[in-house]
């Protein structure tokens, strides 16, 4: 993918001011109006929020292998230089600590200019002639709904860390939802109310990609991450850099499972799991030869990061490593529990022991760095070098939502209505798929389960760790169900804990 596709906004807004965000105003009126005159302006418009949300303070780093991976305890620092001092704080929940209360200022206000930047596209499109579109009206309902899908995206990602989760049934008011541009006042909501405005927004954006994404032929995915053309073409055929139909479903299942709506969930869930078994589309393969340790075919919307590999080798730089002397690096905590019982040691001819795993997961995410068990060092966003289009699409790739989400969502929804012995069939579907083929080790998994609500929700979690590591989704998954975030002494659910303070400069009453 060429950056020069992905042009900014025209209309980007200053982050200088603490309360700018509430009171933005493109800073070239004349830009903004040749903006919105032609569809290539709409489109240009769009690809700058997304270019926006793949920047370092956002989910180019803090939002998704960052903080959220941070506060689920994902890392050790022992190794780690200055660039993780924030993750380690944040791992400490310690909010208000100088060197970590301005970055997350910076996440805050560059996350509700994006949200303003979306609600400014949407007054402008609303009111646009379809004619001015390539495609038509098509085009001009497509580029609504992904930015109506964008701002519930980034505002719901902003209540799980900035506000109670429903389940805590906290009637304070937390954060607000911003519909409108320039927000001047905009007052905090409950909880309940921000995920009501979430729903309507991702319902709608549903339904106005669908005539886009059915009528150009895109409910087949193919080269869904890969370059296909230019311009035009290219932004109605690369539909895995957007808010396609398949990931508002997909995101519109996690909202309504984190809100407790959980028979809704399911149904959405479950619609795209028999999609997905039906045509293979979004399949399980592993093609981490070819360079793809993130397992990209499963993704159902991903962000484009060119300098995601320059990010990575700041926290985990091996250039000084010696025999005596260790890198500067992340390590991953707790791993041989993440992955048991599906680890084995085996012994060469010169009596070196390696420890391997059936699960691909294993090789791709992590590198036992001493070969002994001791020290795992994060690989999934490890630069790849090789020339092939899986290895361009994986290293810059920021996965947003998998379609293993959704068997994990239907899962525990099935086993939670009492179905246990369905919900380990999904289960051991993810299980198969990732690489634990043989019929023994899944029917020893369905036997130790033995028709157990909690026994199975432990393997649950056990597996989602393995796939979503240093994807910023298992904090979530702890929070919604208020549980405790293992660690050496397990972390409590508490809203001290929990809940990042929204930003003293943009507190609103």
């Amino acid at each position: 993918m060429k950056t020069s596709n992905l042009l900014i906004l025209l209309f980007l807004f200053s982050l200088t001011s603490c309360n700018q965000w509430l009171d933005v105003r493109p800073e070239d009126q004349i830009g903004e109006k040749d903006l919105f005159s032609t569809g290539e302006g709409y489109r240009n418009a769009l690809n700058g929020i997304y270019k926006s949300l793949s920047d370092y303070s956002l989910y180019g780093r803090q939002l998704s292998w960052g903080i959220p991976e941070a506060m689920a305890q994902t890392y050790n620092y022992s190794w780690g230089n200055s660039k993780v001092v924030d993750l380690k704080l944040a791992s400490d929940y310690n909010w208000t600590q100088t060197q970590l209360e301005p970055l997350i200022d910076r996440s805050w206000s560059m996350a509700y200019t994006v949200v303003a930047n979306c609600n400014n596209l949407i007054q402008n499109i609303r009111k646009a002639d379809s004619e001015l579109f390539y495609f038509k009206d098509p085009e001009k309902r497509v580029i609504l709904g992904e930015a109506l899908a964008l701002r519930a995206y980034l505002q719901f990602d902003l209540l799980r860390l900035f506000a109670a989760a429903p389940i805590t049934q906290s009637k304070k008011k937390y954060i607000s939802y911003i519909t409108t541009y320039p927000a001047y006042i905009s007052p905090a909501k409950p909880v309940d109310e921000c995920i009501d405005s979430i729903i309507s927004d991702l319902t709608n954006a549903r339904q106005l990609v669908w005539s886009f994404d059915s009528i150009r032929g895109n409910l087949t995915p193919k080269g869904w991450f890969e370059e296909k053309a230019n311009g035009v073409e290219r932004f109605a055929s690369v539909r895995g850099y957007r808010l396609n139909y398949f990931a508002i479903q997909a995101v519109l299942a996690r909202v309504l499972l984190y809100a407790g709506k959980s028979e809704d969930a399911l149904a959405m869930a479950s619609q795209l799991i028999s999609y997905h078994q039906q045509v293979n589309a979004f399949g399980f393969a592993d093609n981490a030869s070819q360079g793809n340790l993130k397992m990209s075919d499963n993704v159902l919307f991903g962000l484009y990061a060119p300098k995601l590999p320059e990010w990575e080798r700041l926290v985990n730089d091996f250039s000084n490593a010696t025999s005596s002397v260790y890198p500067n690096t992340l390590l991953i905590n707790k791993l041989q529990e993440i992955f048991a019982p599906d680890l084995v040691d085996e012994e060469d001819g010169y009596g070196n022991i390696t420890t391997t795993s059936k699960d691909y997961r294993y090789a791709n995410s992590v590198d036992d760095f001493e070969q002994q068990g001791r020290f795992y060092v994060l690989k999934k966003y490890r630069e790849q070098t090789m020339n092939t289009p899986q290895a361009e699409v994986g290293n810059t790739l920021i996965p947003m939502i998998r379609m293993t989400e959704m068997y994990y969502i239907a899962a525990e929804v099935i086993a939670k209505k009492g179905s246990i012995n369905s919900a380990t069939d999904l289960l051991c579907a993810v299980k198969f798929g990732r690489g634990i083929s043989d019929e023994s080790t899944l029917t020893n998994l369905k036997i130790n389960i033995n028709n157990d609500e909690t026994k199975f929700m432990t393997e649950l979690f056990r597996d989602a760790r393995r796939e979503f590591l240093a994807e910023g989704q298992m904090f979530y998954m702890y929070k919604r169900l208020n549980l405790p975030i293992p660690a050496l002494k397990p972390i409590q659910p508490s809203e001290d804990l929990f809940v990042i303070p929204v930003p003293k400069s943009e507190s609103i009453k």
